[in-house]
Protein backbone atom coordinates (compact mmCIF):
# COMPACT_ATOMS: atom_id res chain seq x y z
CA UNK A 1 0.00 0.00 0.00
CA UNK A 2 0.74 3.76 -0.66
CA UNK A 3 1.70 5.71 2.51
CA UNK A 4 -1.33 7.01 4.08
CA UNK A 5 -1.90 8.97 7.46
CA UNK A 6 -5.13 10.43 8.62
CA UNK A 7 -6.82 13.73 6.83
CA UNK A 8 -4.71 16.59 6.34
CA UNK A 9 -5.78 20.36 5.36
CA UNK A 10 -5.45 20.79 1.79
CA UNK A 11 -2.82 22.67 0.38
CA UNK A 12 -2.02 24.31 -2.88
CA UNK A 13 0.04 22.26 -5.63
CA UNK A 14 2.44 25.42 -6.63
CA UNK A 15 3.67 25.05 -2.58
CA UNK A 16 3.57 21.56 -1.73
CA UNK A 17 3.12 19.41 -4.73
CA UNK A 18 4.68 21.62 -7.44
CA UNK A 19 8.71 21.21 -8.64
CA UNK A 20 9.80 24.25 -6.34
CA UNK A 21 12.36 22.63 -4.22
CA UNK A 22 12.47 25.22 -1.23
CA UNK A 23 8.61 24.69 -0.64
CA UNK A 24 9.12 21.55 -1.04
CA UNK A 25 11.11 20.96 1.86
CA UNK A 26 9.46 23.34 3.83
CA UNK A 27 6.54 21.13 3.40
CA UNK A 28 8.39 18.20 4.17
CA UNK A 29 9.84 19.42 7.61
CA UNK A 30 6.46 20.77 8.40
CA UNK A 31 5.40 17.51 8.15
CA UNK A 32 7.65 15.38 9.62
CA UNK A 33 7.42 17.52 12.84
CA UNK A 34 3.79 16.80 12.62
CA UNK A 35 5.05 13.40 12.49
CA UNK A 36 3.56 12.75 9.43
CA UNK A 37 6.15 10.85 7.90
CA UNK A 38 4.08 8.48 5.31
CA UNK A 39 3.12 11.93 3.43
CA UNK A 40 6.58 13.17 3.74
CA UNK A 41 8.01 10.27 1.93
CA UNK A 42 5.51 9.52 -0.76
CA UNK A 43 5.67 13.74 -1.43
CA UNK A 44 9.20 12.36 -2.88
CA UNK A 45 7.63 9.41 -4.79
CA UNK A 46 8.98 6.63 -2.47
CA UNK A 47 5.45 4.80 -3.42
CA UNK A 48 4.46 1.33 -3.39
CA UNK A 49 2.09 -0.58 -5.67
CA UNK A 50 -0.55 -3.16 -4.15
CA UNK A 51 0.45 -6.73 -4.03
CA UNK A 52 -0.63 -8.91 -6.32
CA UNK A 53 0.24 -9.13 -10.45
CA UNK A 54 -0.96 -7.15 -13.23
CA UNK A 55 -0.14 -3.75 -14.71
CA UNK A 56 -0.61 -0.72 -12.57
CA UNK A 57 -3.22 1.62 -13.44
CA UNK A 58 -2.72 5.08 -11.32
CA UNK A 59 -5.46 7.22 -10.46
CA UNK A 60 -4.08 10.92 -9.77
CA UNK A 61 -6.12 13.22 -8.10
CA UNK A 62 -5.82 16.66 -6.23
CA UNK A 63 -6.55 18.08 -2.35
CA UNK A 64 -9.97 18.94 -3.09
CA UNK A 65 -12.59 16.88 -2.10
CA UNK A 66 -14.52 16.06 -4.72
CA UNK A 67 -11.47 15.55 -6.79
CA UNK A 68 -10.21 12.48 -4.86
CA UNK A 69 -14.02 11.72 -4.85
CA UNK A 70 -14.18 11.11 -8.51
CA UNK A 71 -11.09 9.91 -8.53
CA UNK A 72 -12.20 6.93 -5.76
CA UNK A 73 -15.44 6.27 -8.12
CA UNK A 74 -13.63 6.10 -11.05
CA UNK A 75 -11.24 3.34 -9.62
CA UNK A 76 -14.04 1.93 -8.36
CA UNK A 77 -16.14 1.90 -12.32
CA UNK A 78 -12.48 0.42 -13.53
CA UNK A 79 -12.24 -2.45 -11.26
CA UNK A 80 -15.39 -3.50 -12.10
CA UNK A 81 -14.04 -3.17 -16.05
CA UNK A 82 -10.68 -4.28 -15.47
CA UNK A 83 -10.44 -6.99 -13.25
CA UNK A 84 -6.71 -7.54 -14.40
CA UNK A 85 -5.23 -4.43 -13.21
CA UNK A 86 -3.83 -3.07 -9.85
CA UNK A 87 -5.13 0.25 -9.46
CA UNK A 88 -3.69 3.16 -7.50
CA UNK A 89 -5.04 6.51 -6.43
CA UNK A 90 -3.00 9.14 -5.24
CA UNK A 91 -4.24 12.65 -3.71
CA UNK A 92 -2.82 15.51 -1.51
CA UNK A 93 -5.17 15.71 1.22
CA UNK A 94 -6.77 12.12 2.78
CA UNK A 95 -10.04 11.93 2.95
CA UNK A 96 -10.69 8.33 5.31
CA UNK A 97 -14.35 7.82 5.27
CA UNK A 98 -14.51 8.99 1.45
CA UNK A 99 -12.26 6.95 0.42
CA UNK A 100 -12.21 3.99 2.47
CA UNK A 101 -16.23 3.69 1.62
CA UNK A 102 -15.57 3.33 -2.42
CA UNK A 103 -12.48 1.13 -1.96
CA UNK A 104 -14.57 -1.27 0.34
CA UNK A 105 -13.81 -5.21 -0.56
CA UNK A 106 -11.69 -4.48 -3.62
CA UNK A 107 -9.09 -6.12 -4.63
CA UNK A 108 -5.71 -5.28 -5.76
CA UNK A 109 -6.08 -1.48 -4.94
CA UNK A 110 -4.03 0.82 -3.07
CA UNK A 111 -4.76 4.73 -1.90
CA UNK A 112 -2.54 7.31 -0.43
CA UNK A 113 -0.42 9.86 -0.68
CA UNK A 114 0.96 11.13 -4.10
CA UNK A 115 4.23 12.72 -5.09
CA UNK A 116 5.08 16.40 -5.78
CA UNK A 117 6.11 17.33 -9.60
CA UNK A 118 9.80 17.45 -8.76
CA UNK A 119 12.10 15.62 -11.24
CA UNK A 120 13.36 13.33 -9.07
CA UNK A 121 10.39 12.40 -7.12
CA UNK A 122 8.59 11.96 -11.09
CA UNK A 123 11.14 9.89 -12.14
CA UNK A 124 11.26 7.51 -8.58
CA UNK A 125 7.27 7.42 -8.63
CA UNK A 126 7.41 6.03 -12.17
CA UNK A 127 9.89 3.57 -11.77
CA UNK A 128 8.43 2.11 -8.64
CA UNK A 129 4.71 2.10 -10.06
CA UNK A 130 5.74 1.29 -13.91
CA UNK A 131 2.26 2.12 -14.55
CA UNK A 132 0.35 1.34 -18.42
CA UNK A 133 -1.76 4.64 -17.87
CA UNK A 134 -1.90 7.28 -15.48
CA UNK A 135 -5.37 8.75 -15.27
CA UNK A 136 -5.72 12.57 -13.30
CA UNK A 137 -9.57 13.38 -11.57
CA UNK A 138 -10.38 16.56 -10.98
CA UNK A 139 -7.19 18.21 -11.21
CA UNK A 140 -4.81 19.64 -14.05
CA UNK A 141 -1.94 17.38 -15.36
CA UNK A 142 1.37 17.79 -13.81
CA UNK A 143 3.78 19.52 -15.84
CA UNK A 144 7.02 17.10 -15.55
CA UNK A 145 4.88 14.00 -14.67
CA UNK A 146 2.89 14.00 -17.33
CA UNK A 147 6.03 14.79 -19.52
CA UNK A 148 8.20 11.64 -18.02
CA UNK A 149 5.15 9.84 -18.56
CA UNK A 150 4.72 10.09 -22.29
CA UNK A 151 8.46 9.59 -22.60
CA UNK A 152 8.46 5.93 -21.27
CA UNK A 153 5.05 5.32 -23.34
CA UNK A 154 2.50 5.67 -20.32
CA UNK A 155 -1.17 6.67 -21.41
CA UNK A 156 -2.49 9.84 -20.03
CA UNK A 157 -6.02 11.32 -19.34
CA UNK A 158 -7.54 13.82 -17.76
CA UNK A 159 -11.23 14.21 -16.33
CA UNK A 160 -12.65 16.97 -15.38
CA UNK A 161 -9.90 19.66 -15.31
CA UNK A 162 -8.61 22.24 -17.82
CA UNK A 163 -5.50 22.01 -19.83
CA UNK A 164 -3.07 24.00 -17.87
CA UNK A 165 0.11 23.21 -19.84
CA UNK A 166 -0.51 19.58 -20.97
CA UNK A 167 0.74 18.61 -24.30
CA UNK A 168 -0.05 14.89 -25.83
CA UNK A 169 -2.44 13.46 -23.87
CA UNK A 170 -4.34 10.29 -25.13
CA UNK A 171 -7.93 11.68 -24.21
CA UNK A 172 -9.33 14.93 -22.25
CA UNK A 173 -12.82 14.24 -20.34
CA UNK A 174 -14.14 17.82 -20.00
CA UNK A 175 -16.78 18.78 -17.45
CA UNK A 176 -17.82 22.39 -18.33
CA UNK A 177 -17.54 24.04 -21.41
CA UNK A 178 -14.70 26.20 -20.24
CA UNK A 179 -12.62 23.31 -19.73
CA UNK A 180 -13.40 21.97 -23.09
CA UNK A 181 -12.12 25.55 -24.66
CA UNK A 182 -8.62 25.19 -22.63
CA UNK A 183 -8.44 21.81 -25.03
CA UNK A 184 -8.71 23.17 -27.84
CA UNK A 185 -5.95 23.06 -30.39
CA UNK A 186 -3.45 19.60 -30.49
CA UNK A 187 -3.31 19.22 -26.47
CA UNK A 188 -5.42 16.48 -26.55
CA UNK A 189 -5.57 13.29 -29.21
CA UNK A 190 -9.18 12.95 -28.06
CA UNK A 191 -11.56 15.36 -26.56
CA UNK A 192 -14.70 14.02 -25.08
CA UNK A 193 -18.34 15.69 -25.17
CA UNK A 194 -18.94 18.03 -21.92
CA UNK A 195 -20.31 16.21 -19.16
CA UNK A 196 -20.40 16.61 -15.84
CA UNK A 197 -19.28 13.21 -14.12
CA UNK A 198 -20.43 14.43 -10.84
CA UNK A 199 -23.70 13.80 -11.58
CA UNK A 200 -23.14 10.24 -11.55
CA UNK A 201 -22.64 10.41 -8.00
CA UNK A 202 -25.57 12.87 -7.33
CA UNK A 203 -28.05 11.74 -4.70
CA UNK A 204 -30.87 11.25 -7.14
CA UNK A 205 -33.54 10.25 -5.02
CA UNK A 206 -34.50 11.37 -1.65
CA UNK A 207 -37.73 11.76 0.13
CA UNK A 208 -39.24 14.54 1.50
CA UNK A 209 -39.43 13.34 5.21
CA UNK A 210 -37.96 16.54 6.30
CA UNK A 211 -40.58 18.52 5.68
CA UNK A 212 -43.21 17.10 7.68
CA UNK A 213 -40.31 16.63 10.56
CA UNK A 214 -39.15 20.44 10.96
CA UNK A 215 -42.79 21.70 9.22
CA UNK A 216 -45.23 19.62 11.89
CA UNK A 217 -48.43 21.06 10.97
CA UNK A 218 -47.82 22.07 7.51
CA UNK A 219 -45.02 24.73 7.59
CA UNK A 220 -43.30 25.43 4.17
CA UNK A 221 -39.38 24.92 4.08
CA UNK A 222 -37.16 27.37 2.29
CA UNK A 223 -33.99 27.00 1.14
CA UNK A 224 -30.81 29.61 0.79
CA UNK A 225 -26.84 28.69 -0.09
CA UNK A 226 -24.21 30.33 -0.66
CA UNK A 227 -23.20 34.32 -0.56
CA UNK A 228 -20.82 35.71 1.67
CA UNK A 229 -21.80 36.50 5.44
CA UNK A 230 -23.11 39.83 5.13
CA UNK A 231 -25.54 38.81 2.50
CA UNK A 232 -26.69 35.83 4.51
CA UNK A 233 -27.16 37.99 7.81
CA UNK A 234 -29.26 40.61 5.44
CA UNK A 235 -31.27 37.54 4.27
CA UNK A 236 -32.53 36.01 7.16
CA UNK A 237 -33.29 39.37 8.61
CA UNK A 238 -35.48 40.20 5.58
CA UNK A 239 -37.12 36.53 6.04
CA UNK A 240 -37.76 37.27 8.99
CA UNK A 241 -39.56 39.79 8.41
CA UNK A 242 -41.46 39.01 5.16
CA UNK A 243 -45.16 37.14 5.33
CA UNK A 244 -43.21 33.96 4.64
CA UNK A 245 -41.92 33.49 7.77
CA UNK A 246 -45.51 34.09 9.54
CA UNK A 247 -46.03 29.73 8.21
CA UNK A 248 -42.38 28.78 7.37
CA UNK A 249 -39.07 27.57 8.26
CA UNK A 250 -35.51 29.21 6.26
CA UNK A 251 -32.44 26.87 5.68
CA UNK A 252 -29.87 28.58 5.12
CA UNK A 253 -25.84 27.24 4.42
CA UNK A 254 -23.41 26.59 5.00
CA UNK A 255 -23.48 28.24 7.99
CA UNK A 256 -24.23 31.69 9.34
CA UNK A 257 -24.23 33.32 12.83
CA UNK A 258 -27.75 34.46 13.12
CA UNK A 259 -29.72 30.81 12.99
CA UNK A 260 -31.73 29.83 15.57
CA UNK A 261 -30.01 26.25 15.48
CA UNK A 262 -27.98 24.17 13.85
CA UNK A 263 -29.04 20.74 12.13
CA UNK A 264 -26.73 18.73 13.17
CA UNK A 265 -27.88 19.73 16.64
CA UNK A 266 -31.71 19.42 15.52
CA UNK A 267 -33.98 16.81 17.86
CA UNK A 268 -36.08 15.94 15.21
CA UNK A 269 -38.53 17.68 16.50
CA UNK A 270 -41.31 20.20 14.67
CA UNK A 271 -40.36 23.47 14.50
CA UNK A 272 -42.13 26.62 15.17
CA UNK A 273 -42.93 29.48 11.99
CA UNK A 274 -40.30 31.61 11.47
CA UNK A 275 -37.16 29.61 12.92
CA UNK A 276 -33.87 29.84 10.62
CA UNK A 277 -31.84 26.78 10.62
CA UNK A 278 -27.80 26.46 9.91
CA UNK A 279 -27.59 23.80 7.53
CA UNK A 280 -23.93 23.04 8.75
CA UNK A 281 -23.51 19.40 7.46
CA UNK A 282 -23.45 18.89 3.38
CA UNK A 283 -24.64 15.04 4.11
CA UNK A 284 -28.01 17.43 4.88
CA UNK A 285 -28.44 19.46 1.18
CA UNK A 286 -30.34 15.88 -0.39
CA UNK A 287 -32.83 16.65 1.97
CA UNK A 288 -33.25 19.73 2.42
CA UNK A 289 -33.40 20.42 -1.44
CA UNK A 290 -36.48 18.17 -1.72
CA UNK A 291 -38.15 18.98 1.12
CA UNK A 292 -37.92 23.09 -0.08
CA UNK A 293 -40.36 24.75 -0.95
CA UNK A 294 -38.37 26.77 -3.48
CA UNK A 295 -34.47 27.28 -3.22
CA UNK A 296 -32.24 30.30 -3.77
CA UNK A 297 -28.65 29.68 -4.70
CA UNK A 298 -26.16 32.82 -4.32
CA UNK A 299 -23.04 30.81 -5.52
CA UNK A 300 -22.78 27.08 -5.53
CA UNK A 301 -20.28 24.16 -6.45
CA UNK A 302 -20.89 22.26 -8.93
CA UNK A 303 -22.12 19.05 -6.59
CA UNK A 304 -24.57 21.39 -4.57
CA UNK A 305 -26.11 22.43 -7.85
CA UNK A 306 -26.65 19.51 -9.17
CA UNK A 307 -27.79 18.44 -5.79
CA UNK A 308 -30.47 21.22 -6.34
CA UNK A 309 -31.72 20.92 -9.26
CA UNK A 310 -31.88 17.10 -8.77
CA UNK A 311 -34.60 17.15 -6.07
CA UNK A 312 -37.56 18.64 -8.69
CA UNK A 313 -38.00 21.58 -6.62
CA UNK A 314 -38.06 25.48 -8.01
CA UNK A 315 -34.79 26.85 -7.84
CA UNK A 316 -33.37 30.54 -8.40
CA UNK A 317 -30.12 31.97 -8.56
CA UNK A 318 -28.68 35.02 -8.10
CA UNK A 319 -27.12 37.02 -11.07
CA UNK A 320 -23.51 36.07 -10.88
CA UNK A 321 -24.59 32.76 -10.90
CA UNK A 322 -26.72 32.47 -13.72
CA UNK A 323 -23.43 34.48 -15.76
CA UNK A 324 -21.42 31.70 -14.59
CA UNK A 325 -23.82 28.61 -15.65
CA UNK A 326 -23.21 29.48 -19.50
CA UNK A 327 -19.12 28.25 -18.72
CA UNK A 328 -20.29 25.87 -15.90
CA UNK A 329 -23.04 23.75 -18.21
CA UNK A 330 -23.35 22.39 -21.41
CA UNK A 331 -26.80 23.42 -21.64
CA UNK A 332 -28.01 25.63 -18.42
CA UNK A 333 -31.26 25.56 -17.76
CA UNK A 334 -33.74 28.39 -17.23
CA UNK A 335 -33.64 29.67 -14.13
CA UNK A 336 -35.43 32.17 -11.80
CA UNK A 337 -33.19 34.91 -11.18
CA UNK A 338 -33.15 37.52 -7.84
CA UNK A 339 -30.20 40.06 -7.28
CA UNK A 340 -30.62 41.06 -3.85
CA UNK A 341 -33.15 39.29 -0.25
CA UNK A 342 -36.29 41.57 -1.75
CA UNK A 343 -36.67 40.33 -5.53
CA UNK A 344 -36.28 36.40 -3.40
CA UNK A 345 -38.85 37.60 -1.37
CA UNK A 346 -40.77 38.05 -3.51
CA UNK A 347 -39.80 35.46 -5.99
CA UNK A 348 -40.78 32.76 -3.45
CA UNK A 349 -43.83 34.50 -2.79
CA UNK A 350 -45.39 34.07 -6.13
CA UNK A 351 -43.95 30.09 -5.79
CA UNK A 352 -45.74 30.11 -2.39
CA UNK A 353 -49.38 31.10 -4.45
CA UNK A 354 -48.97 28.52 -7.37
CA UNK A 355 -48.95 25.08 -6.56
CA UNK A 356 -48.74 24.01 -10.18
CA UNK A 357 -46.38 26.59 -11.46
CA UNK A 358 -44.24 25.28 -8.99
CA UNK A 359 -44.20 21.97 -10.40
CA UNK A 360 -43.09 23.55 -13.38
CA UNK A 361 -40.25 24.90 -12.04
CA UNK A 362 -39.16 22.21 -10.34
CA UNK A 363 -39.97 19.40 -12.68
CA UNK A 364 -37.94 21.83 -15.57
CA UNK A 365 -34.68 21.57 -12.90
CA UNK A 366 -35.00 18.14 -12.78
CA UNK A 367 -35.26 17.11 -16.37
CA UNK A 368 -32.20 19.25 -16.64
CA UNK A 369 -29.99 16.82 -14.05
CA UNK A 370 -31.26 13.98 -16.02
CA UNK A 371 -30.37 15.08 -19.43
CA UNK A 372 -26.85 15.84 -17.75
CA UNK A 373 -26.20 12.61 -16.00
CA UNK A 374 -27.46 10.55 -19.40
CA UNK A 375 -24.64 12.18 -21.11
CA UNK A 376 -22.38 11.75 -18.39
CA UNK A 377 -23.25 8.34 -18.43
CA UNK A 378 -22.39 7.78 -21.95
CA UNK A 379 -19.09 9.88 -21.72
CA UNK A 380 -17.84 7.31 -18.66
CA UNK A 381 -19.20 4.49 -20.33
CA UNK A 382 -16.93 5.58 -23.35
CA UNK A 383 -13.89 5.88 -20.67
CA UNK A 384 -14.42 2.61 -19.52
CA UNK A 385 -14.24 1.13 -22.96
CA UNK A 386 -11.25 2.80 -23.58
CA UNK A 387 -9.32 1.45 -20.59
CA UNK A 388 -10.57 -1.83 -20.97
CA UNK A 389 -9.34 -1.67 -25.09
CA UNK A 390 -5.82 -1.00 -23.22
Amino acid sequence: MIPRRSEQPARARSAAYGGRLLPLLAHGLRDRLQGAHGRANARWGHLRPPPGRGRVLWLKAGADEESVRLGAELLAAIRHKRLDLRLVLTFETDYPPLVDRALARLEKVGAGYGPCDAPRAVRRALDRLAPLAIIWTGTAADTNLLAAARAQGCRALVVDAPAGTAQGVEAAYPATPAQARTWAGARAGYVAPVADLRTLLTQAQAEPTLRSLMGGGGLRLWWCHGGESGFQSAFIERWCQSPLATDGVLLVSPTPGAADLTISAWDRRALGAGTVVAVDEPRWYPAVAVAARAQYLAGASAPVLWQSLAAGTPAGVSPALAEALEDRMAAPPELAVAADPDAVMAWWSTVAADDAGARRLGDACRRRFWDERRRAGQVRDELLQRVFDW
